[in-house]
């Protein structure tokens, strides 16, 4: 990566987050494919989001640490995300026009939907988070391990978890609309956004300074009036 130039705005530390598991040989690989891309297209740097587009080509959840558990909460936002991209380009577009989505001929759109399906399976079947089954670990991969009712029952809660994330991703997205049609005039110009520079982008990184400074403050007051009491 050294000898290949490289744009102010690409960060090898999202690079990483973004490939977690690949070896030095598939980094190699997707920055040589990068480099490439950028060569085609007539650019002197690689970007950042050429790089990681060519890696991901779809929206990706950046873990900030390495994680060894998740929470219901955790997993219910990241069903919401995976749906992010269907509800976006209804809204942008129109339900007629919706597309397969992301890179490589639809693998984007599938990866999604496909993430959202085995998140959502390995919640009711390993996890134990489905109201109708309960507390339970079902084996959905062996055809003989339950019956035929029970597999019918899991892809039934399957089916609600995906479709109240879509519904959560289109009631905010709906909600923000405008918002997100910044998002899209400025992804059409820069290809790809890291989640600090859609922050930047719609102001919220200077909301949430602000916040952090009146709460800091409303402490400061509070422990001054504690030591004077």
């Amino acid at each position: 990566m050294a000898k290949i130039p490289k744009s102010a705005d690409l960060d090898l530390g999202v690079i990483a987050r973004a490939t977690p598991g690949f070896s030095g040989a598939d980094l190699a690989n997707v920055v040589n494919v990068a480099a490439l891309h950028a060569a085609k297209s007539g650019l002197k740097e690689v970007r950042c989001g050429r790089c990681v587009g060519m890696a991901l080509g779809m929206v990706s959840q950046l873990p900030e640490e390495d994680a060894t558990s998740m929470s219901r909460r955790q997993m219910m936002a990241r069903l919401d995300v995976c749906m992010g991209g269907r509800v976006a380009e209804e809204l942008i577009f129109g339900p007629d026009d919706v597309t397969t989505g992301g890179a490589g001929g639809g693998a984007g759109r599938q990866l999604d939907l496909r993430m959202a399906t085995q998140l959502a399976r390995a919640m009711v079947t390993k996890y134990g988070m489905s109201d109708k089954l309960g507390q339970v670990a079902l084996d959905y991969d062996d055809s003989h391990a339950m019956s035929s009712e029970t597999r019918a029952a899991v892809e039934e809660e399957v089916r609600k978890l995906v479709q109240g994330a879509y519904d959560r991703a289109k009631a905010v997205l709906t909600r923000h609309e405008p918002q997100l049609h910044r998002l899209a005039a400025e992804l059409l110009d820069k290809e790809t956004l890291s989640g600090e520079q859609i922050r930047v982008h719609l102001g919220l990184a200077a909301r949430a300074a602000a916040s952090a400074a009146g709460q800091a403050g409303a402490a400061a007051v509070g422990a001054s009036r504690s030591s004077t009491a």
